[in-house]
């Protein structure tokens, strides 16, 4: 497993991000968890669908989120965030989470 992750991340974003797409959303969680956070951001950018990638991010443990996140544009990190559904509570965990580890 690990060594997939590792293999994900040398990929083209884009293809990893399909791929990511492809395992389902738990499947591509574990994976991007077992990513450098800045590998993991550029795949979640690349997904096709934002839908898709703020339900892989749902999915990731609250830490590798945050971590992934810092490593996201802006523009993408809140699209991805307003993609998400709100009542969830997981954008404001995800935001505060970032701004008490910096």
């Amino acid at each position: 497993h690990k060594m997939c992750a590792h293999v994900m991340a040398g990929m083209e974003p884009k293809l990893a991000a399909d791929i990511c797409c492809l395992l389902g959303v738990k499947e591509a969680a574990k994976k991007l968890a077992k990513m450098p956070p800045d590998s993991a951001a550029k795949i979640l950018q690349d997904c096709k669908s934002v839908t898709d990638a703020a339900a892989i991010f749902s999915a990731l443990e609250m830490r590798s989120a945050a971590g992934v996140m810092e490593c996201m544009t802006a523009a993408s990190a809140g699209a991805m965030l307003t993609t998400m559904d709100a009542s969830s509570g997981r954008p404001q965990q995800c935001l505060s989470h970032m701004n008490s580890s910096q």
